[in-house]
């Protein structure tokens, strides 16, 4: 078994490229990565807050399916690349999205949460959760580990276009979605 280091939050999706040896992974942390020899070759940054999905052309091209419902196809093969003023835009378009003010988190008010300090008070029981305010801003959620006697990292707090029930469209009865239920 190999084990591979690269993304810093949920991986949604593996793809295999076409010569069947090297592959390529999509997650949470708004990043596709290519992988060859055991190692990570290339990270691709999109201007989204999740990369749901990620498949391989037999062309060798890769198309990614995002949050934002847009899919982008990333390509080796010049004959197929945006223009340089297409690529310029893009790169601004990320560097944009990763500088902005953190996603709406509906009524979760960032400047409201403990610091990091909040991680040095033990959880109450094994399980519980928390989030915290990170010096750049960002949410974390944190999850006790009684066996371990500390907080683990679960994830990144991350906001949508519907976080309130008035932008996301979902019904709510009694204050909880029922979108789904059955």
């Amino acid at each position: 078994m190999q084990v591979y280091y690269g993304h810093s939050n949920f991986i949604y999706s593996i793809a295999v490229l076409p010569n069947g040896e090297d592959f390529v992974t999509s997650g949470e942390d708004r990043a596709i990565k290519v992988w060859s020899k055991e190692e990570c070759v290339q990270t691709i940054l999109l201007p989204v807050q999740s990369v749901w999905s990620v498949a391989c052309l037999g062309n060798g091209d890769i198309v990614a399916g995002c949050s934002d419902s847009v899919t982008r196809v990333f390509t080796a093969d010049p004959s197929r690349m945006l223009d340089e003023a297409g690529q310029n835009a893009f790169k601004e378009e990320v560097a944009s999205y990763i500088s902005a003010k953190p996603s709406d988190l509906g009524e979760i008010k960032p400047e409201d949460l403990a610091g990091e300090e909040g991680l040095l008070v033990p959880g109450k029981t094994d399980g519980q959760t928390t989030m915290i305010r990170k010096p750049n801003g960002s949410v974390e959620a944190h999850q006790w580990s009684a066996a371990d006697n500390k907080w683990m990292k679960i994830g990144d707090v991350v906001g949508s276009a519907g976080a309130t029930p008035q932008t996301s469209g979902k019904q709510l009865h009694q204050g909880k979605s029922v979108l789904g239920q059955f």
